[in-house]
C-alpha cells in the first residue's frame, strides 16, 4: 500500500499546500481504516469519519479541491463522488489561526 503507515493503524495520504514564500497554506489528510477518516490542518480537532462512504471500486482516484469563494471549503472526490464538502470558517474550525493559513494563495503542493 502507499502512504505513511500510522502507529495507530491505517495508511495516511496527505496533501500539504504552500504559498510562493514556502509558508504553509493548509493541509488535508485521509486515513484509510475500516471507516476512512479525514483531518484538515488548522481546522479539524481530530480525525473525523468521512460523511459519505467511499465507492466500492478497488482502484480509487481522489481529487482534493480548496474553494475560496464565496466561502472557504475543502471538497474531496473519490472516483467522481463527493465524499467530503467541509466548510472552513470560524464556526467550524477549532484553531483561531485557521484563516492565517487557509487564506494564503497556494502555489505549491507537497505529498
Amino acid at each position: 500500500s502507499s502512504g505513511i503507515n500510522a502507529e495507530y493503524g491505517g495508511d495516511i495520504v496527505g496533501v500539504k499546500l504552500y504559498n510562493s514564500q514556502n509558508d504553509m497554506a493548509g493541509a488535508v489528510y485521509i486515513r484509510f481504516t475500516s471507516s476512512p477518516k479525514y483531518l484538515i490542518s488548522y481546522c479539524s480537532y481530530s480525525w473525523t469519519n468521512l460523511p459519505t462512504a467511499l465507492p466500492s471500486d478497488k482502484n480509487k482516484v481522489f481529487r482534493i479541491t480548496v474553494i475560496r469563494n464565496p466561502v472557504m471549503r475543502v471538497v474531496i472526490h473519490c472516483n467522481g463522488k463527493v465524499v467530503l464538502n467541509a466548510l472552513i470558517s470560524s464556526s467550524t474550525c477549532h484553531s483561531f489561526s485557521w484563516n492565517k493559513y487557509w487564506s494564503r494563495k497556494t502555489t505549491q503542493i507537497h505529498f
